[in-house]
């Protein structure tokens, strides 16, 4: 994700993985401080076992001049068989609810 008010063209970067209990852990950089976290917040609790991670933002390259918005930070994987929908809107994940497959 392009960096707010950033004239580098540095990008937050997130990194997401599932832990041995199911949940969805979280670390990032979003600064020059270093590396935050993990942490696990609520939207990303419980996903099935072995759950494929996908996730989509605005642009994945700092080159592309995009500004940094947060309504398509999204993230999806697999809860009790369900595909769930949560967004990142910049400081916490929001569950958004199942895609549905019908």
């Amino acid at each position: 994700m392009p960096r707010p008010q950033d004239m580098q063209n540095k990008m937050n970067t997130y990194i997401l993985w599932q832990d041995t209990s199911g949940n969805i852990q979280v670390s990032w950089q979003d600064d020059d401080s270093g590396w935050k976290g993990p942490v696990k917040f609520d939207a990303l609790a419980g996903a099935d076992n072995g759950t494929a991670i996908t996730c989509l933002t605005t642009s994945a390259w700092p080159a592309s001049q995009l500004q940094a918005k947060w309504d398509m930070s999204r993230c999806y994987f697999q809860i009790n068989g369900a595909i769930r929908e949560v967004l990142f809107n910049g400081s916490d994940w929001i569950e958004k609810g199942n895609v549905p497959l019908a």
